[in-house]
């Protein structure tokens, strides 16, 4: 049975309880260090470098404490309407999750990055840098991107060419289906199941692939998971996922919610006059309060569906100061539920309590996709020249508006691993680097993608940071 939060006791408001839903926290990272590098492996490449005409090294401010959101209790501040499971159908118990914890670190060992080409997804560990495994997520023609990790490590991967795929992220959650004794599936990227033979594919539903002006241009893009948890804030194995794609012929945006054990169809929510370009819905992600938060390609608009009503609210794109291109592109959610934006020249930021908008002007270049970490620092792939861009969110400062990436050609996307480094996917270098959020060094290469194309939240680092905020 599911509960709302707001029908507990205090105590089971995420931000109230977590150090004791959290265990010891001596594993945590300090905001002025970072000890997750690793050697390197055969088959991965590291380096050293990563320049800045920032303030490298910089930390994010620790803010006054808030949440944001005004003194009655509405707002970002009046609690998260997390999923709240009676059932023992859990993962977890007796208050053993949540970040630092040994059970949380396994559930975040990998990034899932997409080789849209080729239409499959990589299995990476973030520590080492290996492949474990490559997955097939479609019959025939297929071309993925985004993907979404859940509290539980499993991952769903959206394909343009339509469909959404689900992943298990451990072998204690793939299926046995053709009586061989054992779990037949991928061990690496030289071993790609044919479709249908891998049994740590769990399922795919098809969806439309929107029927764009461009092969693909209007499919499935934003997904993203939402936290289920049960009363020790423990991930349950169900939650909930959407995804979105575009109706181009009607100018449609059309999302749905789907059971995250079958893939069934749970909640259907269109939002018409969604604009006149090729591309419609784009990125996604949910907030603190379980609602999903959709972006539009280039001008918006920014949607939130409410997660128990399925209300919409449209909100436009304040045009950036300086006649900046819009060209939005990433999206993200901070500790406090408010969505920031990715564009031309321009770092967008919109305060859902008050309504309003604060720009970051940025003028080296295009902004792709952007994670949050748990000190509130947004890394934000950036394409000319080749590297990032580090905004403070908690002051909305520009900490490093260049940093450079030896080797890197087209960042799409960032992620942030469980030990705090940033992955940046890379298109065109077929490849992904590891990087130290401190010096901005290269910690490691990943090599052998094909045109990973991924932007989201692969690495559930961005659901993390909203089932489980940081205090203070």
């Amino acid at each position: 049975m599911l509960i709302s939060a707001r029908s507990l006791i205090p105590c089971l408001i995420v931000s109230s309880c977590f150090a004791s839903c959290a265990g010891d926290d001596g594993g945590r990272p300090s905001a002025t260090s970072f000890t997750g590098g690793a050697s390197a492996t055969q088959g991965i490449t590291s380096a050293s470098g990563g320049s800045s005409d920032g303030a490298s090294g910089a930390s994010a401010s620790g803010g006054d404490g808030s949440a944001g959101g005004d003194e009655s209790g509405e707002g970002p501040t009046s609690g998260p309407k997390l999923d709240l499971d009676d059932s023992d159908d859990t993962l977890g118990g007796g208050g053993d999750c949540g970040p630092w914890t040994p059970k949380f670190k396994e559930s975040f060992a990998h990034i899932w990055i997409a080789n849209s080409p080729e239409g499959t997804v990589s299995k990476i560990e973030v520590k080492t840098g290996i492949e474990r495994a490559r997955y097939r997520v479609g019959p025939g023609l297929t071309n993925p991107s985004r993907t979404s990790v859940n509290l539980a490590g499993d991952v769903a991967v959206a394909d343009r060419a339509g469909g959404i795929t689900k992943i298990a992220g451990a072998a204690e959650r793939c299926v046995e289906s053709n009586g061989i004794a054992g779990i037949q599936t991928s061990t690496g990227a030289g071993e790609v199941l044919p479709w249908g033979e891998d049994e740590c594919v769990l399922w795919r539903v098809d969806l439309p692939d929107g029927a764009g002006m461009e092969l693909h241009s209007a499919g499935p893009r934003p997904i993203a998971w939402e936290a289920a948890v049960d009363h020790a804030l423990c991930p349950t194995v169900n939650p909930r996922v959407w995804v979105g794609w575009y109706d181009y012929p009607t100018k449609t945006g059309n999302f749905r919610r789907l059971d995250g054990k079958s893939g069934a169809i749970l909640d259907e929510v269109s939002v018409p006059q969604w604009g006149d370009l090729k591309h419609g819905p784009y990125g996604g992600a949910v907030d603190r309060q379980g609602d999903f938060w959709a972006l539009g390609w280039s001008k918006g608009p920014l949607v939130r569906i409410d997660s128990e009503t399925l209300e919409v609210e449209r909100i436009e794109i304040e045009a950036p100061p300086g006649g900046a291109k819009f060209y939005l592109y990433g999206i993200a959610v901070d500790r406090d539920g408010n969505p920031w934006l990715a564009g031309e020249q321009t770092v967008y930021r919109y305060d859902q309590g008050k309504g309003t908008w604060t720009h970051l002007t940025i003028p080296t270049g295009r902004m792709r996709g952007l994670q949050i970490d748990r000190f509130g620092r947004a890394f934000i792939a950036l394409n000319n020249p080749a590297g990032l861009v580090v905004v403070d969110t908690e002051s909305a400062a520009i900490v490093a508006p260049t940093v450079t990436i030896p080797g890197a050609m087209m960042p799409v996307g960032v992620s942030i691993d469980v030990d705090g480094a940033v992955w940046v996917v890379d298109r065109d270098a077929d490849r992904a680097f590891k990087v130290d959020p401190i010096t901005y060094a290269v910690l490691m290469e990943v090599a052998g993608l094909s045109g990973p194309y991924t932007y989201s939240d692969m690495t559930g680092a961005g659901l993390s940071l909203v089932t489980y905020p940081p205090e203070g």
